[in-house]
């Protein structure tokens, strides 16, 4: 999977399912507006597809590369031939299937309640605990990732979010670099998502 690919479109038949083995993805639909609203997030170990059940159907949302990776597309008649087969299988594919339900409602508290501020501080902790990696700097994510983009994560105006990282206290947690971003201070980005 390469940076910005397009998985599925709204509206593209639902045919298999995505198991992501490395990278990420973003799910998103649209306003009626036209503005793209993304909805969900999806990292390694994530199955993609699985709102659309075991029959053939439309897709309901677009699904796109965040970061790079690897995934595994699985034919939606072999994942029904497993679940109806009872047994690990189907349990496995339920537990997957719970894991991503839960991805969902934890990814529409961090973007639906609290302030801007807030919001970006439980984005960034999500990052930090699916994609961190130890830097003697504080902990990288690496995901370049424009602003434009991350307002859309955030369900915020462009101007709204340079605002907030215009800001001395955000500036001393927060670090957008060529390599991604850089949270500086996890212990006071925990404090400002918690207020």
């Amino acid at each position: 999977m390469r940076p910005r690919q397009r998985l599925w479109g709204s509206g593209d038949p639902a045919d298999h399912v995505l198991i992501l083995c490395g990278g990420m993805a973003a799910l998103s639909t649209y306003s009626a507006a036209g503005q793209q609203q993304i909805v969900g997030i999806a990292s390694r170990g994530t199955v993609l597809g699985t709102t659309e059940g075991l029959v053939p159907a439309r897709r309901d949302y677009d699904a796109e590369v965040m970061l790079g990776g690897t995934a595994m597309a699985v034919r939606l008649d072999a994942v029904r031939d497993v679940v109806e087969g009872g047994g690990r299988g189907a349990v496995a594919f339920a537990g997957l299937a719970l894991r991503c339900t839960i991805s969902l409602a934890r990814r529409v508290r961090e973007v639906g309640y609290g302030t801007v501020e807030q919001r970006l501080a439980r984005l960034m902790l999500h990052f930090v605990d699916t994609e961190g990696l130890a830097d003697a700097r504080g902990v990288l994510i690496p995901m370049p990732i424009s602003r434009t983009r991350l307002a859309a994560l955030l369900g915020c105006r462009l101007e709204t979010l340079v605002r907030v990282l215009r800001r001395e206290d955000v500036n001393e947690m927060i670090a957008v670099v060529k390599e991604g971003i850089l949270i500086l201070d996890v212990a006071r980005l925990t404090d400002l998502a918690d207020l």
